[in-house]
């Protein structure tokens, strides 16, 4: 479930999401800024695979 979602600054594609995924909160930063916007996608079930190791962006460090 979505905890909170933010537009990630200098980007026009990319959202900071939370995301509970039951054993802990990860930070997953999505392409999906142009489709949706941040406030609609709190509280929200999302289907997400955790087996990717951690990537470093120019956005963020994701843990998701």
């Amino acid at each position: 479930q979505i905890k909170s979602a933010e537009r990630v600054a200098g980007a026009n594609k990319l959202l900071k999401l939370m995301v509970d995924i039951g054993t802990e909160v990860r930070q997953i930063v999505a392409g999906i800024a142009e489709v949706y916007q941040p406030e609609s996608l709190v509280g929200r079930k999302v289907v997400s695979s955790s087996t990717f190791s951690p990537a470093s962006s120019a956005a963020s460090s994701p843990t998701g």
